[in-house]
């Protein structure tokens, strides 16, 4: 038998009739059916066809007709459908993208189709880039641009219009636009519904990005059949198994589709933690790659039919189906077992050929090509591509036929099914996504560093694939920067085409005909992969340290012999680190041990060899102080008559005296800018700031004095968020007046908020807290449970925040009452050493004479690296197991070392204070300085600096406990109203406020704004700020002091000098030549991005 394979099902369908007039005849019966969700909005029939007109109509006033391209960069909404089908009755085609796509390539679609609209949600219009065209936002408050008038302005359309444009991966480095007809989404529409058995009765969610062939699977057979439609407006949340079966529960779902592997994770979900699907589902849609038999096998046990579909974007997604229930493979070795792909859907032909095009005999393997009605009209603007892969049909009569050479080798089974075998060139499918192989390489061997990439799959045991990138570099290229090369592919492909790893090779292993021996290449990644194996635990120990770890590391990929400093670590989560390991094991812990055992096997065997130390001990004290707290405060309050909750905490105190002195009224205002972009639910924001407020009870506090000790009094006010409409330039004048109001702590109030309004979809909501009751760390803590707070709010759901089990007073009381006999004076007794015959002054040359007394005034200037700078020099620390913040502090204390002819150098750092888990989630004031002293020595290297460094910060993190009003305490170095103690320069490392933070569906936080309010506590402050990819250096310094002109100068040489040390770490420090760096500072003045 020749496997000339014709499908009988010949279905007949309206050929000539268009989607959007079919869709109109189904929405004339069903005016009051829903025929949309998402989420809590619902459009519909009669509503989705109204809506869908007056976008038609004004589309066609501003140019929309036939052919012309309309690109949709929004991902599931109600909108997304009324946008559509809008389109499709203009005559015009829709050109789906993904908004997570990456800029070049949603500006490489928009060029192509050379689109004239743009349709977009508002919260996706930054990412649109300039172009010739109209960008429409449309969402809830889309009607300033509507008629009014619903009655559709009549278009001639036929059915050979091309109705939307769905690109797919390319093999020339360029994706490809397939263009699809009226036809070919009708003939979809009526095979998918009868071979799915779709009706009014069905509910079919969709989970495909509209961007994606299989989003057309879903679409149109069910909008066709009067099916209701459901979309999640969060689309990527049901790659969670959990919150799939929750939509589909909530829903009430009957159909839906994944990839296979996704059908692999709800298999496993099933099987591991006894999950039931929603009686109401009746039909699971699954393809894109191979199924394992045993998940095969478990879900015949759910009486859920199974369909697995194959179908390329070139056919209009579909070309085969198989009704799995009931299928018995005669195959008994599992790891050839392979689900069959069926037989061609209605209206459709497939055959099976040999190279010469002719028919191979069955169970012959051939190259599968598909003809009839859903085959495509080819490619955009890529006549010979189209040429080449749609070939004239010699098997149909029909003049004009083509066929489709899919590029996939099946044979004939017996029973007259399809089984896939493999590709017959570079593509592949990894996750449901088609990829080619070629164009990935392509992307690679633009990078300036590579000669040649070759992209091969690695199949997993558990049948998952894995994308490698074996990259030859250039002759002259030393070392390839795989970080930076990771970030160059993504900058130009979808995060699904960016594999997954790169592995660099010194040549290719040939076969003996002289190609790549492309086994013998792969065979590298396993010896790669061996030596970089994930170690799993060996004891309870390393079981228990492993999950900590990947609780608070951001990535779950590594195992028990992996370094801190490789996986990503710094000093603020070894901090958390040692923090979850004391209320889990029950071990005090510093976070310097984390930078000396750097592993897991070394941290647990350390902890095993010695005796569990004294934090029980620790935790009952902390037990105990809340029943303290509350007999004092009880006291205090019938003594006074005031609702005092205790003392005020070490560091308060500190801030209370300096107060009370000849300072600027402002000098510990905090404020910062939150900035908002969306559609925000004011009553659910203010809300969220209030229940934070009422939360932390130290946001509601003010403060007096008992016998010259300040106490924390709470404050019963009101709070309420103040609005004020203006624009940017506006908002930034009115902002800069209110951050220097002074706050009297007295009174209380010491946190204000306003609201400004800067257009429709655009806020500032401005913070300005004072010092003594927020420090740094408060404000990562804000904003998360801010969004947290607001997305609850704004969907109407309670507070899901779990209840703090102490507050602020708590900790000042444990504070006040740590340290005390002789472990306070070892402690003291160390400092007291560490900072003995220090200099008096140790600070940057003045231009002007130190007054008698400080103003405290200052000005600020900013400075930021670009991505590649900063993840060059991120590498560079992690290849020599060190922190972020120890090569900064390395070069800045070069710069020192230059400006002032000194080599015995101190700064100050600010340290998190919560060194307990129970104080983590307190907002206040914990944060604490420590001194950190180095000896800059000329005949060390710089990488020598850099570990002397780590050693000096070690030491100091390991007696951080002591406040530093005690340290000044011990060293007694006098005091000066024009100085600082024991150091004038301040030195810090910041992370992301937003790092880690979901936004809400309808609102984004885009970002944090510091705002200077031209004070200075110090005689210079720099602060590193490790934002997002970037890393920004801000510099505030005391104007009483310094000229604009030097600290223009000091920032620009620490710019350059960060740079410079990436290069040259052996070399001595007596051969860095910082005159040709600041040489370099004065030429770039100009240049580089500083901000003032």
């Amino acid at each position: 038998m020749l496997a000339t394979y014709y499908s009988h099902n010949q279905l007949d369908y309206p050929k000539e009739k268009c989607v959007h007039t079919l869709f109109e005849e189904i929405a004339a019966l069903r005016q009051d059916d829903i025929a949309v969700t998402c989420d809590i909005e619902s459009l519909t029939y009669k509503e989705l066809d109204s809506y869908s007109n007056q976008l038609a109509n004004y589309l066609a006033e501003i140019g929309v007709s036939n052919e012309k391209s309309v690109c949709l960069c929004m991902d599931h909404s109600i909108w997304l459908l009324v946008s559509i089908i809008a389109v499709l009755k203009t005559g015009g085609n829709y050109v789906p993208i993904d908004p997570s796509y990456p800029s070049e390539r949603i500006n490489y679609i928009l060029n192509d189709t050379k689109a004239s609209v743009v349709i977009t949600l508002p919260e996706n219009t930054q990412i649109i880039p300039d172009g010739n065209y109209t960008i429409i936002e449309i969402g809830k408050n889309w009607t300033g641009f509507l008629s009014g008038n619903d009655t559709l302005v009549g278009n001639i359309h036929t059915s050979g219009n091309t109705a939307c444009i769905i690109y797919t991966s390319g093999s020339t480095g360029r994706p490809k636009g397939v263009l699809i007809t009226h036809q070919n989404l009708v003939a979809l529409a009526y095979a998918g519904s009868k071979e799915f058995g779709l009706s009014e009765k069905d509910c079919f969610l969709q989970v495909a990005s509209t961007s994606f062939s299989a989003a057309l699977e879903e679409l149109y057979p069910a909008l066709l059949s009067g099916s209701r439609i459901v979309y999640s407006c969060d689309r990527k949340s049901l790659s969670s198994i959990h919150e799939l079966i929750n939509i589909v529960q909530r829903n009430q779902v009957t159909v839906f589709e994944v990839t296979t592997a996704h059908w692999h994770e709800l298999n496993e979900e099933i099987v591991n933690n006894n999950l039931r699907l929603s009686d109401s589902l009746r039909l699971v849609i699954m393809g894109g790659e191979r199924a394992i038999e045993k998940h095969y096998n478990n879900w015949k046990k759910q009486n859920i039919e199974l369909i697995h579909v194959y179908g390329p974007t070139e056919t209009t997604a579909t070309a085969t189906y198989f009704k799995c229930n009931n299928y018995t493979s005669e195959n008994t070795e599992n790891l050839e077992w392979r689900l069959p792909i069926g037989k061609a859907i209605a209206n459709l032909e497939v055959y099976v050929l040999d190279d010469n095009l002719d028919p191979v005999p069955q169970g012959t393997r051939g190259e599968l090509y598909v003809g009839g009605d859903l085959v495509t009209n080819g490619y955009l603007n890529q006549a010979i591509l189209t040429a080449e892969k749609f070939l004239p049909n010699p098997f149909s009569k029909k003049l004009g036929d083509r066929m489709y050479k899919t590029g996939d080798n099946v044979m004939v089974l017996p029973d007259g099914n399809l089984e896939f075998l493999d590709r017959k060139d570079k593509q592949v499918k990894i996750r449901g996504f088609r990829i080619e192989l070629s164009e990935i390489e392509f992307t690679i061997e633009k990078h300036s560093s590579v000669k040649q990439a070759l992209l091969l799959i690695h199949d997993k045991v558990n049948g998952d694939k894995q994308m490698i990138a074996f990259i030859l570099p250039e002759e002259r290229q030393m070392i390839i920067d795989i970080p930076e090369i990771r970030e160059f592919v993504a900058k130009y492909l979808p995060s699904y085409m960016v594999p997954e790893s790169f592995i660099v090779v010194e040549k290719f292993p040939l076969t003996n005909n002289g190609k790549i021996d492309h086994k013998a290449v792969l065979s590298l990644f396993t010896d790669y992969n061996y030596s970089f194996a994930q170690i799993q635990p060996r004891n309870k120990m390393e079981q228990t340290l492993l999950e900590i770890w990947k609780n608070y590391m951001g990535i779950t990929q590594f195992g028990v012999t992996d370094s801190f400093y490789e996986i990503g670590g710094n000093s603020i989560i070894a901090g958390r680190i040692t923090a979850a390991m004391r209320s889990s094991l029950g071990v005090n812990l510093l976070p310097s041990l984390i930078f000396q055992k750097v592993t897991i096997e070394a941290l647990s065997e350390h902890l095993l060899n010695q005796t569990l130390s004294q934090v029980e001990e620790e935790f009952r004290v902390i037990a105990k102080v809340k029943k303290k707290v509350q007999l004092i405060s009880k006291t205090l309050t019938d003594q006074l008559g005031l609702n005092i909750k205790g003392l005020a905490s070490v560091s308060q105190n500190g801030i209370w005296i300096i107060s009370k002195m000849n300072v600027p009224k402002h000098l510990y205002n905090e404020p910062w800018i939150l900035k908002m972009r969306g559609s925000l639910n004011e009553k659910a924001l203010e809300r969220a700031v209030q229940t934070i407020i009422q939360r932390h009870e130290i946001l509601q506090g003010k403060l007096t004095s008992l016998d010259g000790q300040p106490l924390i009094i709470l404050g019963n006010e009101s709070y309420s968020i103040n609005k004020v409409i203006a624009n940017e330039d506006k908002a930034r004048e009115l902002i800069k007046s209110e951050v220097i109001q002074p706050f009297d702590l007295m009174e209380g109030g010491l946190i204000r908020t306003t609201l400004y309004q800067i257009s429709k979809e655009q806020f500032f909501l401005l913070f300005n807290f004072h010092h003594i009751i927020f420090d740094g760390l408060s404000m990562n803590l804000l904003l998360k449970e801010l969004s947290i707070l607001y997305k609850a709010f704004s969907e109407s759901q309670h507070n899901p925040l779990p209840s703090l089990e102490v507050q602020y007073t708590d900790y000042a009381f444990w504070q006040r009452h740590r340290l005390k006999g002789d472990e306070l004076f070892n402690k003291q007794q160390f400092w007291k050493e560490q900072l003995q015959n220090l200099d008096e002054i140790i600070s940057f040359p003045s231009d002007f004479s130190r007054p008698e007394i400080l103003s405290y005034l200052g000005k600020n200037m900013v400075i930021s690296l670009s991505e590649s700078e900063t993840n060059s020099i991120l590498n560079i620390c992690r290849r020599n197991e060190m922190t972020l913040f120890v090569y900064l502090l390395a070069a800045f204390k070069i710069l020192i070392c230059h400006e002032t002819k000194k080599n015995d150098i101190v700064i100050g750092t600010p340290v998190n204070g919560r060194n307990y888990s129970v104080f983590e989630p307190l907002i206040g004031l914990f944060i604490n300085m420590l001194p950190i002293r180095t000896e800059v020595n000329c005949d060390d290297s710089i990488l020598q600096l850099m570990n002397n460094i780590k050693l000096e910060c070690l030491k100091a993190f390991n007696n951080q406990d002591i406040t530093f009003d005690q340290i000044v305490e011990a060293v007694n170095p006098g005091r000066s109203r024009n100085l600082h103690p024991i150091f004038q320069i301040l030195f810090e490392l910041e992370e992301d406020p937003l790092q880690g933070i979901e936004d809400s569906t309808e609102l984004s936080f885009i970002g944090i704004e510091d705002i200077p309010t031209n004070t200075a506590k110090y005689d210079v402050a720099v602060v590193n700020k490790l934002y997002g990819e970037r890393l920004e250096i801000s510099l505030t310094y005391s104007s009483d002091l310094f000229s604009e002109k030097t600290m223009r100068k000091i920032l620009n040489s620490y710019y350059l000098i960060i740079l410079c040390i990436s290069e040259i770490g052996s070399e001595k420090l007596a051969e860095f030549t910082v005159n040709e760096v600041m040489k370099k500072s004065l030429k770039s003045e100009v240049d580089t991005d500083v901000r003032y």
